[in-house]
């Protein structure tokens, strides 16, 4: 027998790539022989392979519970732990998402969803507990109370200062809670976006999209952009598509909508534009509420 073919003969039964078998089986049987009391106690009579496969679930149970709802990184399972169960003295080990992992995504998904959203800094996190009602405002309190249940669009308008954003974005929050997809933009930056993508020949299809499909859009300060005729035309795309989709739209704005009609028809790229349009759309998607009293600003 040469050299080669004894070393052949012994690696393949007691060591693979630095891997004793021998040693490992030794260790499994240890582990079997030290559980066995105690999962026959609570399982009933198991075989050493039941025994086995329930000490690993218990091991990855046990490195669970040291989670600090971080990204799992446990390999194959990433994400899953297991459930132990034992049917007619056999074990069955299930493995499901763990409820910490859910959670993880669940924040995930809503940290993405908030910042996609685009809602002001300065009223992230704020809620209708932090928004004082009296007499002017309270029909808009008492919409913004129902309008995820209803899912109506609603046009906000007032003077300056008496609240309508900071509503508007409690309202574009309650629907992110609820785990849809909300965005809110303000029409004169919406519009610069447009001419952008037009002027460097995007894709201005590609930015209307994400308007066209939310579950709620918010155009705030509507109708503080420049009257032009490419104005209007975009903004009744935007109110065309939701009103198809039936989709929540909520506008604010400083003017009554009458105001609003009369700069469009004057716009001053196309004097022959019908601001009528918009402004019967906006009627069709959104319930117009007055915002009344003085500035809230300080």
């Amino acid at each position: 027998m040469t050299a080669m073919t004894a070393v052949g003969s012994i690696m393949p039964s007691r060591i693979l790539h630095g891997f004793d078998i021998a040693a490992e089986t030794a260790r499994n049987r240890q582990i079997v022989a030290a559980n066995r009391a105690r999962l026959t106690a609570k399982y009933g009579t198991l075989s050493d392979g039941d025994i086995g496969r329930i000490v690993r679930a218990e091991e990855a149970l046990a490195e669970c519970a040291k989670c600090q709802n971080a990204p799992c990184k446990r390999g194959l399972e990433t994400g899953r732990q297991p459930v132990i169960a034992v049917v007619d003295g056999e074990a069955q080990i299930r493995w499901e998402q763990c409820a910490k992992e859910r959670d993880y995504q669940r924040r995930t998904r809503a940290a993405t969803r908030l910042k996609n959203a685009q809602i002001p800094a300065r009223y992230v996190g704020k809620t209708l507990a932090d928004y004082r009602v009296d007499e002017d405002n309270k029909a808009a309190v008492a919409y913004a109370k129902s309008a995820l249940k209803t899912g109506r669009g609603a046009y906000l308008f007032g003077e300056r200062g008496t609240g309508k954003t900071f509503l508007a974005a409690i309202i574009a929050q309650e629907y992110l809670a609820a785990d849809k997809v909300a965005i809110f933009i303000k029409v004169p930056r919406l519009l610069d976006e447009f001419y952008s993508a037009i002027r460097a020949q995007g894709d201005e299809q590609g930015i209307l999209q994400a308007l066209y499909t939310a579950d709620l859009v918010v155009l705030d300060d509507f109708g503080m952009e420049k009257a032009t005729k490419y104005a209007g035309t975009t903004l009744c795309k935007i109110l065309d598509a939701r009103y198809d989709g039936n989709l929540a739209t909520l506008i604010t704005s400083n003017y009554p909508l009458e105001k609003v009609q009369s700069e469009l028809d004057n716009a001053t790229d196309g004097a022959n534009f019908n601001g009528s349009r918009i402004v019967d759309r906006c009627r069709e998607v959104c319930k117009p509420i007055l915002l009344k009293g003085k500035s809230r600003r300080r």
